[in-house]
């Protein structure tokens, strides 16, 4: 089951020029990007009224995109079928759903419900790859799993101490070790969790070490994750002390002494399929040479440990349906947001 009335990830901008297609599945259906020669950018049912073609494989004409297989023509506006060869109208019911779409930050994001819910304040608030105050990497991974099970990995980063040795470790299962110890704080919101952990104390990372004075620093993760699949984490260091010195609270006058932003969007292709669109990078006047790129670097072969790891977690739940899990202290944030996400599911369906 998929929530339908939310904005969706679909892709870069940049990535579509004047006159060019691009077919996606989100939540199981085709659907196809299409710039059009004035810049506009239109989303449409990926699958033509007359036998199911995809439009994807047809050619956009003014404002209009025709089906290469019978040469049905509708409006990339609205759908409406223009043109059927050899016809002299089009029937009334020859034509396709069209999409909101919208782009913040460079990002594509695709409503797939109702259109007249398709709220911009939903839009999440993204960091995209030209943001100037962040220097960013940017990417895309797909896997084969289930989206819940993505959004389960991202709501509990206790994980990190096992998985990512051999990244953000960089093979020092020490360097990770508190994420595990330490029990972050989840806040329940409307449409989605909010998570913070503080790790106390923890050793200075090499590329900060000219500004820290003292052997230790703290570090704190915050981040909120929201409905449908949608990861938006500070990661910040603060001298020795801060933690305490705040009550456990994140800062409001205390300037970190690093922080990185982190941006990801999870997006069902099928039941079994999922698209993993992300950007992350550190403050522009924190970033040195080279480190765009190797933060791309580590965030891949994360992303790849994380893959690995849920896609075998997939199989597992597939051979072994009836299974019961014995929950853990770090199962709430994960809890709640499949609670979140039910909630949502289920008003949906009940309006």
């Amino acid at each position: 089951m998929f929530l339908k009335n939310a904005w969706y990830g679909a892709g870069w901008s940049d990535d579509l020029g004047p006159g060019q297609m691009k077919q996606h599945f989100i939540i199981g259906q085709p659907v196809v990007l299409a710039r059009l020669a004035d810049g506009t950018l239109v989303a449409l049912e990926d699958r033509c009224a007359h036998r199911a073609a995809a439009l994807s494989y047809g050619q956009i004409e003014g404002d209009s995109l025709r089906c290469m297989y019978h040469g049905v023509r509708f409006d990339a506006r609205t759908g409406v079928g223009l043109e059927v060869p050899g016809q002299a109208r089009p029937s009334d019911g020859m034509r396709v759903r069209t999409y909101p779409v919208h782009v913040r930050q460079g990002w594509i994001f695709v409503w797939m419900g109702n259109p007249a819910k398709a709220d911009l304040v939903l839009v999440p608030p993204v960091a995209g790859p030209h943001n100037r105050e962040w220097a960013l990497c940017h990417g895309e991974m797909d896997y084969d799993a289930n989206y819940v099970l993505i959004n389960d990995n991202l709501c509990d980063l206790s994980h990190l101490s096992f998985v990512h040795v051999e990244s953000f470790g960089l093979g020092d299962a020490s360097r990770l070790s508190a994420w595990a110890a330490e029990r972050p704080d989840v806040t329940v919101l409307d449409r989605g969790i909010h998570v913070q952990r503080w790790v106390e104390g923890a050793p200075v990372p090499p590329f900060i070490a000219e500004k820290v004075s003292s052997g230790r620093i703290d570090r704190l993760a915050v981040y909120d994750y929201l409905a449908p699949g949608v990861f938006l984490m500070f990661a910040e260091i603060y001298p020795e002390g801060t933690c305490r010195a705040t009550g456990g609270q994140r800062p409001t006058d205390i300037e970190p002494l690093y922080a990185d932003f982190a941006s990801q969007t999870v997006v069902p292709m099928t039941d079994r399929s999922t698209r993993y669109y992300f950007t992350w990078g550190a403050r522009t006047r924190d970033t040195k040479p080279g480190m765009p790129e190797r933060m791309r670097a580590m965030t891949i072969a994360a992303f790849k440990e994380d893959k690995r790891m849920v896609e075998m977690q997939q199989r597992i739940h597939d051979a072994t349906p009836d299974l019961v899990f014995q929950p853990t202290v770090h199962d709430r944030g994960a809890n709640q947001m499949r609670l979140v996400m039910k909630r949502l599911m289920e008003a949906e369906q009940a309006a």
